[in-house]
């Protein structure tokens, strides 16, 4: 019998065993490119990973306003806050913001990895190199400070987010920028140094929080240490026409007598919009004019009812498990970074029990309550500025 090359020849005598051997043999070759070509697929999947992993976003999230629930920073009994001032910032001016910055930080700790810029007001272009690329090697991104020093007027603190640990939005640390105008003084950058030291010490506790505890906290320190910055001013008197607004007594009364039947605190105060992404419970657009009310003033003034309420001080409050911002409970896992809001939080867990825990149980969705019928009553009389 003639066997053509490339033929399988089967004899019908032989066992099953041999046969397939034999019929595998036949098929190597098919099995061998198969596995090739799987390995040159995870080559290209790895690749692209790689890729695709260097230039995308570290941690992804809302463009702004993002809740983020880990932070790395802690707590120190000793100073490690660096100041760095651009070539011309004022002398003065800087004494008072250090001496302001540490005043808060023996009240309630050091937080780490915490960097002050002084950026002086309308400089040359060459007073800011230095501290410009001190902030860029900071932040791990360009840091163009010198158009915002040109107008001034701007004080806050931004985040470092270097890595993403274990695969969740993290605050690493706090770049606590000062842009004061030309008409600030010592005294008045000391004011907004107190303000913005406590947000680094915010930072550092975990979250998400509340827009109304973090701008709120920061204003309510302002009245808290007015006294230390200027004898003349009691807490009570800062607290009614001061706070950096105007008055944090009067303008929450001021803008619930604009309309006695909206909720502001329990609507607007707990988060703020990125553009136009809003939370839920904002189911219209909130007053542009009104912001710094319902999240500074109305913010510190619901400060003051939760320590009333709860019948905690303000050391307690700040610096006490048993308080809100030293208690180990504060991250809530569950947040959603970039379509979530810190009102998202159930009851019972993340800032939320920490806040049921100083009432003693009492849940948050109660205490908003609470503040709204103490705002106005139900005939729909707002609350007098002295019973305030």
């Amino acid at each position: 019998m003639n066997i053509e090359q490339g033929t399988t020849y089967h004899n019908p005598n032989e066992g099953d065993a041999d046969n397939s051997k034999k019929s595998f043999r036949q098929r190597r070759p098919l099995y061998c490119c198969l596995i090739m070509f799987v390995f040159l697929l995870l080559v290209v999947f790895v690749a692209l990973a790689k890729h695709f992993g260097d230039t995308a976003p570290k941690c992804n999230g809302r463009g702004c306003n993002r809740p983020d629930p880990y932070s790395t920073m802690a707590l120190m009994k000793e100073d490690g806050t660096e100041y760095i001032s651009s070539v011309n910032f004022p002398s003065d001016m800087e004494t008072s913001i250090k001496d302001a910055c540490d005043m808060v930080g023996k009240f309630f700790g050091f937080p780490t990895n915490t960097k002050v810029f002084m950026w002086e007001y309308n400089g040359p272009s060459s007073a800011y190199s230095d501290i410009e690329a001190k902030c860029g090697d900071f932040v791990g991104e360009s840091c163009d400070g010198e158009a915002q020093a040109k107008q001034g007027g701007q004080y806050y603190v931004s985040g470092t987010r270097d890595n993403c640990v274990c695969n969740k939005a993290t605050y690493t640390g706090s770049p606590v920028h000062f842009f004061p105008s030309g008409g600030d003084t010592a005294t008045s950058a000391a004011e907004r140094a107190v303000h913005e030291y406590t947000h680094a010490f915010q930072k550092s506790r975990g979250g998400p929080q509340p827009n109304w505890m973090m701008e709120g906290g920061a204003v309510f320190n302002e009245c808290l240490f007015q006294e230390r910055l200027d004898s003349n001013v009691k807490f009570s008197d800062c607290f009614l026409s001061g706070g950096g607004g105007g008055g944090i007594v009067r303008k929450t009364r001021e803008l619930y007598l604009t309309n006695p039947t909206t909720k502001w605190f329990s609507i607007f105060s707990t988060d703020r919009c990125c553009g136009d992404e809003c939370p839920p419970a904002i189911s219209f657009p909130p007053p542009g004019d009104k912001e710094r009310i319902y999240y500074y003033d109305i913010g510190a003034f619901a400060v003051a009812f939760l320590l009333h309420r709860s019948g905690k001080g303000p050391v307690e409050f700040w610096t006490k498990t048993s308080g809100y911002w030293n208690n180990p409970n504060m991250v809530w896992p569950g947040i959603d970074t970039t379509d979530g809001w810190a009102i998202d939080c159930p009851e019972g867990e993340g800032w939320k029990g920490v806040m049921s825990n100083m009432l003693g149980g009492e849940t948050v969705a109660e205490f908003y309550s609470a503040f709204e019928d103490f705002m106005v009553d139900s005939d729909g009389n707002v609350v007098s500025e002295a019973d305030m």
